[in-house]
């Protein structure tokens, strides 16, 4: 079997990484089971808004928005995931067949309108803004919850990303020791909050939430009412708890 790494795709920018690992689950059985795999939709209720998620495998660059990707991330050495709406973009889904991505996730969108107040973080949980000093622990984190590779999670997650106006990223220390990440990028009235990510020893103590409110907070601070997420089958109950609901449309 060829390696995993060569046959999932993993987006260079920030929204992306989430799915990194079960992107690299999905694409890994799908060759075993076929050389040729097809799409793995999910079942979504009729009431949830979900973006759909492509990963490459092998790009037929034949529709011209893969030219522009093809070309970016190759030139880059990195590979990527397509988000999107069916409502936004219609008729993606099939042009990104034909590109030979292979969908592997509908993630589901939630929204948090009005922002709330956040709760005290758990004891012993420091968060703090990722700076140049903190940003080699921040990445290492990223690496380890993700299940990544260091190399990919640098060439991902640049000084020029941490530039880039409105966004920010969190770090959480617990006791002195990295552990958990966050991210907000603010646009156009809406605080989205991306790279929520705890390492396997860390989870369970309310630390990944506590890093989501830092996220969510940070839009609040800048003058936001809404905040945004893509959660994950895991995530959504602890964001359900947190007060994020599936939009009203």
């Amino acid at each position: 079997m060829a390696s995993p790494w060569a046959t999932v795709a993993v987006a260079a920018l920030s929204c992306a990484m989430r799915a990194f690992s079960a992107a690299e689950r999905h694409c890994t059985s799908a060759n075993a089971a076929s050389d040729s795999a097809s799409t793995s939709p999910a079942v979504s209720p009729p009431t949830v808004v979900r973006c759909r998620a492509f990963t490459a495998r092998r790009l037929v660059l034949t529709d011209p928005p893969f030219y522009l990707l093809g070309y970016f991330y190759g030139d880059a050495g990195l590979p990527y995931v397509v988000y999107f709406r069916d409502a936004v973009c219609p008729g993606l889904a099939d042009a990104c067949g034909r590109a030979g991505l292979i969908e592997y996730f509908q993630p589901p969108l939630m929204v948090m309108d009005p922002i709330a107040d956040a709760p005290e973080p758990p004891l012993g949980l420091e968060i703090s803004v990722v700076d140049d000093a903190t940003a080699p622990d921040h990445l290492a984190v990223l690496a380890e919850a993700f299940e990544a590779p260091v190399e990919l999670i640098q060439r991902a997650f640049s000084a020029t990303l941490a530039r880039t106006p409105g966004f920010t990223a969190f770090l959480g220390t617990l006791d002195g020791v990295p552990v958990s990440t966050s991210a907000a990028s603010i646009h156009g009235g809406v605080a989205g909050v991306y790279n929520v990510a705890t390492i396997p020893s860390a989870r369970g103590k309310g630390i990944g939430a506590a890093l989501t409110w830092a996220a969510v907070r940070a839009g609040a601070a800048a003058g936001e009412t809404t905040s945004i997420l893509q959660s994950s089958k895991e995530g959504q109950p602890v964001d359900t708890r947190m007060g994020f609901a599936p939009p009203a449309r």
